[in-house]
């Protein structure tokens, strides 16, 4: 594909997503002025501000898409080499509000301008549901998929809202495999998954695996929760059931989501060495007094000191989660 062409596919990419983060942008908005109720009005008045978030950062990759690919001779094809992304020196973090008594901080930094990794955190109904999906591959394709898998995840959350059922981790997974296979069939990718739900209470966590690596639960005393149930990767088999595991939770509690574009980074000096959920682990021990945000930029400085660089060859997505007291 041309420069020309895989500009204007990915800028149209882009823009129908904008037009979508618009609409529901729209839809909260009316829902708040309609709601009635002060609760429901707090919570969709919160649900259009973070609509209104994603609408300036489609913005500003649209930008960053115009001006990059400027840069690259007319007679040369798009390389993703161009325009891999770097660990930012700072990441900032603030409190989500409108999600209980939780102290949230998550970031998902794409290999190119557009991420196989689909990391979504979101209030559902009285709980909390943190969805991480990996589709295999890198690029425009991977990142349609992605799209797709968003869009199916989002019609089950507005069924929640509108609703009022309970959101399941199973269900949740169950739904998107029947997508996804359809999508595989033509694409020839699969996709890995992890759904987490913590209860309104924050008594329970539960979580239903597709492949993909299951959250880490590190205990105020330091005892590390080893959930090891995983079920087979989305796309494979549209008969496959998925089942969900639920464990306790206790005040103090720190979870963890990730992606293996962070666990699979090598050792800069010994390539045959993971970075590992080991070092997540002793990441989390050692700076479990300090707020979730510092716990995310101190595990990626210790990353980016363990590889020896600052640029990678996966996308990597990270959530923290404090059950606070």
């Amino acid at each position: 594909m041309g420069q020309n062409n895989f500009k204007e596919h990915l800028i149209n990419i882009l823009t129908k997503a904008l037009e979508r983060e618009i609409a529901a942008y729209n839809y909260y908005v009316k829902s708040a002025v309609n709601a009635g109720v002060k609760e429901a009005e707090i919570l969709f008045t919160h649900l259009a501000e973070e609509e209104r978030n994603h609408q300036q950062l489609i913005r500003n990759e649209i930008k960053k898409v115009k001006q990059l690919i400027e840069l690259v001779p007319d007679n040369e094809t798009f390389s993703s080499k161009r325009i891999k992304y770097a660990v930012p020196h700072e990441l900032t973090f603030k409190k989500t509000p409108g999600i209980g008594n939780f102290d949230i901080a998550a970031v998902s930094l794409p290999l190119n301008f557009i991420s196989g990794d689909l990391l979504d955190i979101h209030e559902a109904g009285s709980s909390l549901s943190v969805l991480l999906c990996d589709v295999m591959g890198h690029g425009v394709s991977p990142s349609m998929v992605g799209a797709k898998i968003r869009e199916v995840f989002g019609g089950l959350l507005e069924e929640v809202l509108q609703t009022g059922s309970v959101f399941k981790t199973d269900t949740v997974i169950n739904r998107m495999n029947k997508k996804a296979v359809e999508m595989c069939r033509d694409k020839c990718r699969f996709i890995t998954a992890v759904h987490t739900i913590i209860s309104s209470d924050k008594k329970k966590l539960f979580y239903t695996s597709a492949g993909h690596d299951t959250p880490i639960i590190i205990r105020k005393n330091g005892q590390c929760i080893t959930l090891e149930k995983t079920d087979l990767v989305l796309g494979a088999d549209i008969d496959a059931e998925y089942s969900s595991t639920a464990v306790n939770l206790n005040s103090g509690d720190i979870v963890a989501v990730f992606s293996d574009g962070i666990t699979e980074i090598t050792e800069k000096n010994d390539k045959t060495r993971m970075f590992g959920k080991e070092s997540i682990v002793r990441a989390i021990r050692k700076f479990s007094q300090k707020s979730a945000g510092e716990i995310v930029r101190n595990i990626f400085d210790l990353l980016i000191d363990f590889s020896g660089k600052n640029e990678f060859s996966d996308d990597m997505s990270l959530a923290v989660i404090k059950i606070e007291e």
